[in-house]
């Protein structure tokens, strides 16, 4: 049974280290059995960035609720951002359907001003991890839950990129502000379908940007935001389609191929 000792030495090894900024997409039962479930996960990465680091967690809502509050709405990205959002001093980002929960140094910055901007684009907290020379952690899960190529995406302004995933995502929803009162957030690029993002792992590896390793099971994947930010605007370059897969009954993909074929 792993524990936070053992996990902070694996993140470690990965290239984890003390004030980094990292958002980290995550599979609990990836890891094998683990002293302390979520928690413990949690220390060890905190653990392992230090007091000068800055844990980013995605806790986006999917489907999205008719209201959003920060307190109270599930996230629906896996027990350890839903475990995470919770804990004390942990600051969770004001966006309807793809929040954010931070915890460190730069946490209130990273999370400021959600409303207002895209969902995973300009401006958003993950675009300013990104700025900030933040990476990406995939700790048990692969590219198609690396919510930095929608970031990519958005910087490429491809084709598609003001095209709702489904109807669901196509309205304003109020959002409660916790010092009261409501807030409504319009629909802003809100990002599509990431089944075909393992795409950008073969051109990650050929520059060498992928740190590879394993925490407890979990085949994991360390890289720095802006490398596959670059990456994704050199496929989108050369085929403005590169990001989209090629199944008949989602939702998204294939009204995007028609706006890409404009």
């Amino acid at each position: 049974m792993l524990t936070v000792q053992e996990i902070t030495r694996a993140l470690h090894a990965i290239g984890l280290a003390e004030g980094m900024s990292v958002v980290v997409h995550s599979s609990l039962s990836s890891l094998g059995l683990v002293e302390g479930g979520a928690d413990a996960v949690i220390d060890a990465l905190l653990d392992a960035i230090g007091e000068a680091g800055t844990l980013v967690l995605p806790t986006f809502t999917f489907p999205p609720d008719p209201v959003f509050d920060p307190r109270t709405t599930r996230s629906s990205t896996g027990l350890i951002p839903e475990t995470f959002r919770k804990r004390a001093g942990v600051r969770r980002s004001l966006h309807p359907t793809h929040s954010v929960a931070a915890c460190g140094l730069l946490a209130e910055h990273f999370i400021s001003g959600h409303p207002g901007a895209t969902a995973l684009g300009m401006d958003s907290p993950l675009h300013r991890l990104a700025l900030a020379e933040g990476c990406v952690l995939l700790l048990g899960v692969q590219h198609t839950s690396n919510a930095m190529v929608h970031v990519g995406e958005a910087i490429a302004r491809v084709p598609y990129l003001d095209l709702p995933y489904s109807d669901a995502f196509s309205v304003s929803i109020p959002v409660r502000l916790p010092a009261g009162g409501e807030v409504i957030v319009p629909p802003k690029e809100n990002p599509g379908c990431s089944v075909n993002f393992n795409v950008v792992e073969e051109p990650l590896k050929r520059r060498g940007a992928i740190t590879y390793g394993k925490v407890g099971d979990a085949d994991s994947q360390l890289m720095r935001a802006t490398d596959i930010i670059d990456v994704v605007g050199e496929l989108v370059s050369i085929n403005p389609a590169a990001l989209l897969c090629d199944i008949e009954w989602c939702p998204f993909c294939p009204r995007a191929r028609k706006l890409v074929e404009l």
